[in-house]
């Protein structure tokens, strides 16, 4: 566990009775998961299906409507398995952002920092990322290129039904890795 090692954390559950026994363990424990956005430099979730996606990153009080304290945040498993054919958007403010264990179509935005896409390297995938004054990477084939004398992007078309990637950065760097299909746990904030 990440508090075994000293690492200072946060969490926050959907289930507040889940989230004390961390407590019980030294942790310290957000009444929300605002509070814990606002609190962390980093925010680790797994999360169950869509409606949780929806609540705990887009809800009143959701991670995303805060002026959190966060530069990094990264999802582990955004949806179950049985529903992980989904649609995920992020709009994303600085700092570094990491997606991975999800097989639907995403689109993310940020305005500046890495962007790092985890796919399944079994799946098929249409990519579209573009970074304004960074790197672009993929483990996939496609084109890449350059756009003007900074910047650059990575293009690969698949026929559908392929899902799709939408990726872009103002500042930063972008990397597409290709992963075998598995999946991760928890929702926890590293503190500052």
């Amino acid at each position: 566990m990440i508090a075994a090692a000293g690492v200072p954390l946060t969490v926050w559950d959907r289930n507040p009775e889940r989230a004390a026994a961390f407590s019980e363990s030294g942790v310290r424990v957000a009444s929300t998961n605002a509070g814990l956005a606002n609190d962390v430099d980093v925010v680790l979730s797994c999360l169950a299906d869509d409606a949780a996606v929806e609540d705990v990153y887009f809800g009143d009080g959701g991670v995303f409507r805060t002026n959190g304290s966060y530069h990094t945040i990264i999802e582990l498993n955004i949806v179950a398995p049985e529903t992980r054919d989904s649609r995920l958007i992020i709009q994303h403010g600085t700092g570094r952002l990491l997606v991975s264990d999800i097989a639907g179509d995403v689109q993310a935005t940020s305005k500046g920092g890495d962007i790092l896409r985890m796919l399944s390297d079994s799946a098929e995938y249409s990519i579209d990322a573009r970074s304004k004054l960074g790197t672009v990477w993929s483990d996939f084939e496609g084109a890449s290129h350059h756009r003007h004398i900074v910047g650059s992007g990575f293009e690969r078309a698949m026929p559908a039904p392929a899902h799709r990637i939408y990726l872009r950065t103002g500042i930063g760097g972008i990397t597409i890795k290709a992963v075998p299909a598995e999946g991760a746990t928890f929702m926890t904030g590293r503190n500052r």
